[in-house]
């Protein structure tokens, strides 16, 4: 069975204004490991994996955008 572990960063998925959550995978006999955001609209939930090496932040501001999109079309 693959299992990957992560570990939550930062958590703001429940406050107005936030809606994001932060994770990054846990590396097991030294894999890789990335960075998630999650976030959420109205109608949907948004999650961005970087590649390894990837910063958070770029990862974050990415995520952002696209639900900031999805928001503004209702979504």
């Amino acid at each position: 069975m693959f299992r990957n572990l992560v570990t939550v960063i930062w958590d703001s998925l429940l406050q107005d204004g936030e809606f994001t959550m932060d994770l990054r995978t846990k590396s097991t006999g030294g894999a890789p490991t990335f960075n998630i955001t999650v976030t959420t609209t109205a109608k949907t939930l948004v999650l961005l994996m970087g590649k390894e090496g990837v910063h958070g932040g770029m990862i974050n501001r990415k995520c952002h955008e696209m639900a900031s999109h999805l928001r503004r079309s209702q979504y």
